[in-house]
């Protein structure tokens, strides 16, 4: 029943109506902990090696990315490899399955507050300072390389709750990210184009990251047999417009590449560029099902007016 609805509305963007109700299935875990592996990747080739070695152990793989190398080691980084612990595997369970086990601690290393962790920062949200970090990260992966540990279920999953607001470690001017969704076989292409476009329009990017992915049935989605790269970068009135050029540019990369894109995480695409993502047929079977749930056009948002041109007096 209403089966189209269902699978057009989740991913939708809100633009359907909302559900009231939903059941979901869950995974049961064990343990309030995470095991975590990491691995250190030389290049953007070992990294995606290393994602396909792992794909049926893991139940979570996210990669970092160093946007500053290039050459033989464009891509370098270090990857976490999750694994839920197993029956028996944590001797007391029932307190770090606690809710109160979860919370990030105020302090990082016990002293310094992580209220103030973006201003320390913000000397650095530069392409000389974020370099430097880049490369010192890098080596401490590399001397951590397949360290094993335990990490909360929050501690994994959140990592930059460790430094709220971040985002203000950027500047007044904030940040924009970027994020594409390439298909396995056309992934170490389409992302060593991307990185090596962005050193070459001399806007790397400060935060690179990148996860695996699966397909999935719904009418409108980012979900693929394949990898996104999410990209974070750093606005200021001289560079904003540079930015906003370079995307389109790493919009034709993905395109060429069979890729997608993430409505979510999107204040760069253009009408056209979503037209040749999604298809026509795509198009014309969400506004179909538009009209019919909301045959007043009262479900708006900035993305639907710029991206699918619809506005309240249609």
């Amino acid at each position: 029943l209403n089966r189209d609805i269902f699978y057009a509305a989740i991913g939708g963007f809100g633009m359907l109506g909302c559900f009231t109700s939903l059941t979901l299935q869950l995974k049961r875990v064990y343990s309030g902990w995470i095991e975590v592996t990491a691995l250190a990747s030389a290049h953007l080739a070992e990294m995606l090696g290393q994602f396909e070695e792992r794909l049926d152990d893991a139940d979570y793989l996210v990669g970092w990315l160093d946007a500053f190398a290039g050459g033989r080691s464009l891509g370098r980084g270090q990857i976490h490899v999750g694994r839920h612990l197993r029956p028996g595997e944590d001797p007391y369970p029932q307190q770090s399955l606690r809710l109160s086990h979860q919370h990030l601690p105020p302090n990082l290393f016990g002293v310094l507050p992580r209220s103030v962790m973006w201003l320390l920062m913000r000397p650095f949200m530069n392409n000389l300072g974020t370099r430097l970090v880049n490369t010192g990260k890098y080596g401490s992966s590399r001397l951590g390389h397949g360290k094993r540990y335990r990490q909360t279920h929050t501690a994994f999953h959140f990592l930059l709750d460790y430094v709220p607001d971040f985002k203000k470690a950027y500047g007044p001017g904030g940040l924009i990210q970027y994020q594409s969704f390439i298909p396995a076989a056309a992934a170490e292409t389409a992302f060593s184009d991307i990185l090596r476009r962005c050193q070459k329009r001399g806007l790397p990017n400060y935060l690179s990251v990148l996860k695996r992915h699966r397909p999935d049935d719904f009418l409108i989605t980012h979900g693929l047999d394949g990898y996104s790269l999410a990209m974070d970068f750093r606005l200021t009135p001289g560079t904003r417009e540079q930015v906003a050029k370079l995307t389109a540019e790493l919009d034709e990369i993905v395109l060429a590449a069979g890729g997608r894109f993430y409505f979510a995480k999107d204040s760069t695409l253009h009408p056209d560029t979503v037209a040749r993502y999604l298809g026509q047929t795509t198009i014309d079977r969400f506004r179909t099902l538009k009209a019919q749930c909301d045959p007043l056009n009262v479900l708006q948002t900035n993305l639907w007016r710029r991206l699918f041109g619809w506005s309240q007096r249609d």
